[in-house]
């Protein structure tokens, strides 16, 4: 296993120099169309797999290159499983949306989860096939809500995502996770409970509503949030106990971003253990990032956005 994990490592190395890079996204977010948009991309070796000149099929094959060299090569039962589940529940929404309100849900799968979609579907859509304990559990409270006619989208995506945070918490629970992917999903835990707590303040719920949001899996306790609550805090200073530095942190969207960049910032941190997961798992995650950040340049030259605007809503990718 060691070996494996020496060569994946050795060869993170070498394509983290093959990275898009800041100073390119930089250009590319410059740019007034989407000609000149997919040259720098095609300059920057950007979609190379790909034989189209339409960025989204240059998106998606950057995206298939790191997903397979990471299929490949990560060890197993590192964590990226638990990468993939968010996947897996992706799909698992989309199929309980599609039963339960009679959705149209051909295009509207992702592929790369742990499971096929085509599975999760089936097991949805028919009765006596298992997902697993915590997709059961999720299917089978959606279903009560369904017969309490206490089922809506919000609902079902809060009972999805509370199942999902407790598959992840127990997988990462293993003696075979490294302490960095423990911090990290542990810190992805608070951050999410953290923007929760954030919105449902903004929209003047009641601290019911943040319950039914509550994830597993994190340091800070829900009695925590309950005390935020009644001191009538509106979630911002709470980063700090997920360990961000609060200083500028004055919207929701600063929060999203600040989450963003200090999980990227916490795994990528010790990239260069080459005896842990830390530099393929670290690789991982900012060229997903990069994706992201390329499809949000991308798609805001495609809507007409301003230079700054797009700027605006990049994190800050490369240590």
């Amino acid at each position: 296993m060691m070996d494996g994990l020496l060569f994946a490592n050795a060869a993170v190395k070498t394509m983290e120099t093959k990275l898009f890079g800041a100073e390119k996204l930089g250009r590319l977010s410059e740019c007034d169309n989407l000609t000149d948009a997919v040259r720098i991309l095609r300059e920057g070796g950007f979609g190379a797999q790909s034989d189209s000149d339409d960025y989204e099929s240059m998106l998606l094959s950057e995206e298939r290159t790191v997903e397979n060299f990471v299929r490949k090569n990560a060890p197993k039962g590192a964590g990226f499983e638990c990468f993939w589940l968010k996947t897996d529940y992706h799909n698992l929404k989309t199929a309980l949306k599609a039963k339960y309100y009679e959705m149209d849900d051909e295009d509207l799968y992702l592929s790369g989860g742990n499971r096929e979609a085509a599975e999760i579907r089936d097991a949805v859509f028919s009765e006596g096939k298992s997902l697993g304990e915590h997709m059961d559990k999720a299917v089978i409270a959606v279903a009560a809500l369904s017969a309490e006619n206490a089922l809506t989208p919000k609902a079902l995506d809060e009972v999805c995502d509370r199942e999902m945070y407790d598959e992840i918490s127990a997988a990462v629970s293993a003696r075979s996770i490294s302490k960095a992917v423990k911090d990290y999903f542990r810190a992805e835990s608070d951050l999410t409970n953290i923007l929760s707590f954030r919105r449902v303040s903004e929209a003047g719920m009641d601290f019911k509503a943040f319950e039914n949001c509550f994830v597993a899996g994190g340091a800070i306790p829900r009695d925590r949030f309950m005390k935020a609550y009644k001191e009538g805090s509106s979630g911002f200073e709470l980063i700090g106990l997920a360990g961000i530095k609060s200083d500028g942190v004055d919207s929701t969207w600063k929060m999203e971003k600040a989450k963003e960049e200090y999980l990227l910032r916490l795994m990528t941190g010790m990239a260069n253990d080459m005896f842990t997961v830390q530099p393929i798992m670290g690789y991982y995650l900012v060229k997903k990032a990069e994706c992201r950040a390329v499809r949000t340049v991308m798609t805001g030259i495609a809507n007409g956005l301003g230079r700054e605007e797009i700027k605006r809503r990049l994190i800050r990718i490369y240590a």
